[in-house]
């Protein structure tokens, strides 16, 4: 195996993987490196002794994902995504399920829902957005926690409303509105990186990045070294910005400014607790998920749209303070379950980011350092944090990178 190669990429999430992919489709020879055993980031994928699937992180494409489905190479009549049946998400308070709309104000809704008119999410915060237009009691009682849940935090009220949820002009009408890959989402990323100019290593850790004339020497934790003349960070911010803050040889100041500006971006830690029963064990009806009022966790994300005749799954998101046994527990009598009863069961730790408001103006300034430098840097921190606007930074970089290589 060479040392030598056309671009680095290190981090083998959603972000690393389709950068590699569009750089490996201009031509170029691509070494991803990741710190973990598998590849995947974000997308995690649980399988049972029985090849029973569940997801860990996300869980769904859509068919506005028009960036992500062209980097996958999809062939006419290919069976590789199924269609995700349309369940609902029910409110959970005390074992009592609950509609969405059986929990808002109807007359606050009406009589706030004008000011909807020209809002605009630019310069406000999720709360800020939002509470005006469907009321303060609506906005605690329903939106909030939806955002928790769909977020996987509490601090989503003051994350900037102009990076989630967003309308996308485009859909590939091939598909159906929501999908999944036969198999889980991880198949993605083997999907992504499945072209012979690619070289995956897993349980390689950058520890160091030097910039040596017109290379980059990057070093792992296993003391191995590769060279390339580009490379590309896909890592969360905050370890990003340990990598550059230790890195030499960049024009400049260019590491250290790189370095602070990717440190001010706050991330959190969410864990996840996975678990598969017999679907005989259970009474809960089919739902796509359930989503706590009472905040004592963020949300459980169920397998249902993919169903299964014998095995069903729950992935519980909630904070990592809380001990896996008690949320072990939790998820079982949210179920209607013992712990005993679980099949098979699995822990995830994440980290995710927490941009504030202003987060945009943080961005122009490390596309403007970036520019014409090198160094590419991706990630679900950028223009917003769906593996979509993941595969559509990452492009855009990728695209960078090949414009000045001749690639």
């Amino acid at each position: 195996m060479t040392n030598s190669f056309d671009l680095i990429v290190l981090g083998a999430g959603v972000s690393g993987a389709a950068l590699a992919a569009r750089s490996a489709s201009k031509g170029a020879r691509v070494l991803l490196l990741e710190r973990e055993r598998e590849a995947g980031g974000s997308l995690c994928t649980h399988v049972s002794g029985e090849g029973f699937w569940l997801e860990l992180g996300a869980h769904t494409l859509y068919n506005s994902y028009v960036t992500l489905l062209e980097l996958l190479a999809l062939e006419p009549g290919e069976a590789w995504l199924e269609e995700r049946r349309n369940l609902k998400y029910l409110f959970e308070r005390d074992g009592e399920l609950h509609s969405a709309f059986s929990q808002l104000s109807l007359f606050e809704l009406l009589t706030s829902l004008p000011r909807a008119l020209g809002a605009r999410k630019e310069g406000r915060s999720m709360r800020e957005h939002y509470e005006p237009i469907v009321g303060r009691r609506n906005y605690e009682r329903v939106l909030s926690p939806m955002f928790a849940a769909a977020l996987l935090g509490r601090e989503v009220d003051e994350l900037p409303a102009s990076m989630l949820f967003k309308s996308r002009p485009r859909r590939d009408r091939r598909f159906p509105r929501k999908l999944a890959p036969r198999g889980g989402m991880r198949s993605v990323i083997s999907r992504l990186l499945c072209r012979r100019e690619i070289e995956l290593r897993t349980s390689a850790e950058a520890v160091s990045m030097v910039r040596d004339g017109a290379l980059f020497e990057v070093t792992t934790a296993g003391g191995q070294q590769f060279r390339a003349p580009y490379a590309a960070l896909a890592l969360p911010p905050d370890s990003a910005a340990r990598l550059l803050s230790a890195s030499t040889g960049l024009d400049g100041t260019l590491s250290g400014t790189l370095a602070q500006l990717l440190g001010e971006i706050r991330t959190r830690e969410v864990q996840t607790l996975g678990a598969v029963v017999k679907s005989s064990a259970t009474s809960l009806r089919r739902v796509a998920g359930l989503v706590s009022l009472d905040r004592s966790y963020y949300s459980v994300v169920a397998r249902d749209p993919i169903p299964n005749p014998s095995l069903r799954g729950f992935a519980l998101h909630l904070d990592p303070r809380v001990h896996p046994e008690e949320g072990l527990a939790k998820l079982a009598k949210l179920v209607g379950v013992t712990p005993p009863q679980f099949e098979s069961f699995a822990r995830k730790l994440t980290s995710l980011p927490s941009p504030a408001l202003g987060h945009e103006r943080l961005v122009q300034r490390v596309d403007e350092l970036l520019s014409t430098t090198p160094l590419a840097i991706a990630g679900n921190w950028f223009g917003g944090i769906s593996i979509e606007d993941c595969a559509i930074r990452a492009v855009s970089e990728a695209e960078r990178l090949a414009r000045q290589a001749g690639w």
